[in-house]
Protein backbone atom coordinates (compact mmCIF):
# COMPACT_ATOMS: atom_id res chain seq x y z
CA UNK A 1 0.00 0.00 0.00
CA UNK A 2 1.19 3.47 -0.70
CA UNK A 3 0.74 6.44 1.54
CA UNK A 4 -1.67 9.13 0.33
CA UNK A 5 -1.43 12.82 1.29
CA UNK A 6 -4.49 12.51 3.55
CA UNK A 7 -3.30 9.25 5.14
CA UNK A 8 -2.33 9.98 8.77
CA UNK A 9 0.97 8.48 9.88
CA UNK A 10 1.37 7.39 13.49
CA UNK A 11 4.47 6.48 15.44
CA UNK A 12 4.57 2.94 16.81
CA UNK A 13 7.11 1.23 19.05
CA UNK A 14 7.37 -2.34 20.28
CA UNK A 15 8.35 -2.54 23.93
CA UNK A 16 10.46 -3.00 25.92
CA UNK A 17 13.19 -1.22 23.96
CA UNK A 18 12.16 -0.98 20.31
CA UNK A 19 12.83 1.98 18.08
CA UNK A 20 9.81 4.03 16.92
CA UNK A 21 8.64 3.42 13.34
CA UNK A 22 6.08 5.05 11.04
CA UNK A 23 2.69 3.36 10.88
CA UNK A 24 0.32 4.85 8.25
CA UNK A 25 -3.35 4.42 9.16
CA UNK A 26 -4.10 2.64 5.87
CA UNK A 27 -1.47 -0.09 6.33
CA UNK A 28 -1.57 -3.03 8.76
CA UNK A 29 0.82 -2.51 11.68
CA UNK A 30 2.54 -5.79 10.80
CA UNK A 31 3.43 -4.47 7.33
CA UNK A 32 4.70 -1.18 8.80
CA UNK A 33 6.91 -3.11 11.23
CA UNK A 34 8.29 -5.29 8.43
CA UNK A 35 9.06 -2.19 6.34
CA UNK A 36 11.04 -0.88 9.33
CA UNK A 37 13.02 -4.19 9.47
CA UNK A 38 11.17 -5.33 12.58
CA UNK A 39 10.26 -8.98 12.15
CA UNK A 40 7.28 -10.41 14.01
CA UNK A 41 6.04 -13.98 13.85
CA UNK A 42 3.32 -14.18 11.21
CA UNK A 43 1.74 -16.81 9.00
CA UNK A 44 -0.47 -14.43 7.01
CA UNK A 45 1.58 -11.23 6.48
CA UNK A 46 -1.38 -8.91 7.23
CA UNK A 47 -2.42 -9.66 10.82
CA UNK A 48 -5.37 -11.91 10.06
CA UNK A 49 -3.94 -15.01 11.77
CA UNK A 50 -3.03 -12.95 14.86
CA UNK A 51 0.34 -14.69 15.32
CA UNK A 52 1.89 -11.23 15.65
CA UNK A 53 -0.57 -9.95 18.27
CA UNK A 54 1.02 -7.72 20.93
CA UNK A 55 -0.23 -6.10 24.12
CA UNK A 56 -1.15 -2.43 23.69
CA UNK A 57 0.70 -0.24 26.20
CA UNK A 58 -0.92 3.07 25.20
CA UNK A 59 -2.97 4.65 22.45
CA UNK A 60 -5.66 3.07 20.28
CA UNK A 61 -5.59 0.43 17.55
CA UNK A 62 -8.28 -0.29 14.99
CA UNK A 63 -8.43 -3.94 13.94
CA UNK A 64 -10.12 -3.97 10.56
CA UNK A 65 -9.15 -7.03 8.56
CA UNK A 66 -11.28 -8.07 5.61
CA UNK A 67 -12.77 -11.53 6.00
CA UNK A 68 -13.39 -11.93 2.27
CA UNK A 69 -11.72 -15.00 0.81
CA UNK A 70 -9.88 -14.52 -2.47
CA UNK A 71 -8.80 -17.34 -4.78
Amino acid sequence: MTKTPSDPVFSARLLPDGEPFDAPASRPLLQSALQASIFLESACRNGTCRSCICRLASGLVSYSISTTLVQ
